[in-house]
C-alpha cells in the first residue's frame, strides 16, 4: 500500500510538472510518437554513456518520429543517469518502463530499441528479464510495481552499443561511474555489467547496427559480441546494405554493418536505409 502511494505521489508531480511519467522517480518520464492502438509498440532507449542525453535529443526523437509515422507506437524515455544512480538502476527503469508500456498499449508485439549506452541496457533487458537476478537500493519499491506484467522484450534493436565493458578504452569515465555500487572488484564489475557475459539461448530476436567508422564504441564491440553468440549456437544473419527491407525478425541476430560512424552519424541515404531496416524488423516482416 505504501509503495503504491508513493509512485502514485511521483506521478502527480510528474503531472503537475507537466511531464510525462512511467514510474516512481523524477528521471522516469518519456515522449511518445504515434498511436497506443499499433499492432507493434517499442521502447526507445538513449545513449549518453549512461551519465548524460535524454529521449528528447535529435537523434532519439528524429526515431521515435519516424517509428510513429510507420504504424509503430515508439516511446523514447528517460532513466536514472549514473553520477547519481549506478548500476543496475538504469536497467531497472527501463525494465519498468517495457512494464509499463504493456499495459499502456495495445500492442500484441512490444520491443526495445537502445542507442548507443541504450543499446546495452537493451541487450539486458533480453537477457536478464526479470527483476530479481541485480538487486539494489530501490526506496520507492519499482521493482515490485506490476510483477504479473513481463519486462522481457520481444525483440531488439542495438544500434552501435557496448557489449563488453572490460574493454579499459571503452568509455572510461562512463563505464566507472556506472560500475561503481557493485561490490566486486574493478575488473568483475565491468564483467558482470556487460551483456556478452549473459548470452542465452532464450534471448530474443536482435537486430545489431554498428557503423565501422565508429570512434566512440568501436565496431569491434559488436562484432564479439555476434562472435559469441555463435559459438553459443545462437544464429546470426547479416544484412546486405543494399537489403534495407530484406530482414524477418522470426529468429536469431540479425548485424547490419555500415560504413557510417556513431549511432547515427551516415548520410541520410543510409539513415533512411537504417530507419527502414528498423521498422522492417521491428515488425516482422520480410
Amino acid at each position: 500500500m505504501k509503495t503504491t502511494l508513493l509512485w502514485l505521489a511521483a506521478m502527480f508531480l510528474a503531472v503537475q510538472a507537466n511531464a510525462a511519467s512511467y514510474g516512481p522517480y523524477q528521471d522516469e518520464t518519456y515522449q511518445a510518437c504515434g498511436a497506443a492502438t499499433s499492432p507493434v509498440a517499442v521502447e526507445i532507449i538513449h545513449g549518453g554513456a549512461w551519465a548524460s542525453g535524454y529521449a528528447g535529443s535529435s537523434a532519439t526523437l528524429s526515431l521515435c518520429q519516424y517509428l510513429g509515422a510507420n504504424g509503430i507506437y515508439a516511446v523514447a524515455v528517460n532513466y536514472r543517469l549514473s553520477p547519481t544512480a549506478p548500476w543496475p538502476a538504469q536497467l531497472q527503469d527501463v525494465q519498468l518502463a517495457m512494464r509499463w508500456l504493456r499495459t499502456r498499449s495495445a500492442s500484441r508485439r512490444v520491443g526495445v530499441i537502445g542507442l548507443s549506452a541504450g543499446g546495452h541496457l537493451a541487450l539486458f533487458m533480453g537477457e536478464t528479464f526479470g527483476t530479481k537476478k541485480f538487486a539494489a537500493t530501490d526506496s520507492y519499491g519499482e521493482t515490485q510495481l506490476m510483477p504479473g506484467v513481463s519486462d522481457r522484450p520481444d525483440f531488439i534493436v542495438d544500434v552501435s552499443g557496448p557489449t563488453d565493458l572490460t574493454d579499459a578504452k571503452l568509455l572510461p569515465r562512463g563505464v566507472a561511474l556506472l560500475v561503481k555500487g557493485i561490490a566486486m572488484a574493478p575488473g568483475a564489475a565491468r564483467a558482470f555489467a556487460s551483456p556478452i557475459a549473459h548470452l542465452t539461448s532464450t534471448i530474443p530476436p536482435i537486430l545489431i547496427s554498428h557503423g565501422l567508422q565508429d570512434r566512440t564504441v568501436p565496431v569491434g564491440q559488436s562484432d564479439e559480441f555476434v562472435n559469441a553468440a555463435r559459438q553459443a549456437g545462437i544464429p546470426v544473419k547479416s544484412v546486405d546494405s543494399g537489403a534495407g527491407n530484406a530482414v524477418a525478425a522470426a529468429s536469431g541476430i540479425t548485424y547490419d554493418r555500415h560504413a557510417g560512424g556513431h549511432v547515427f552519424s551516415i548520410t541520410p541515404t543510409a539513415r533512411s536505409r537504417l530507419f527502414r531496416l528498423i521498422v522492417s524488423f521491428s515488425k516482422g516482416t520480410p
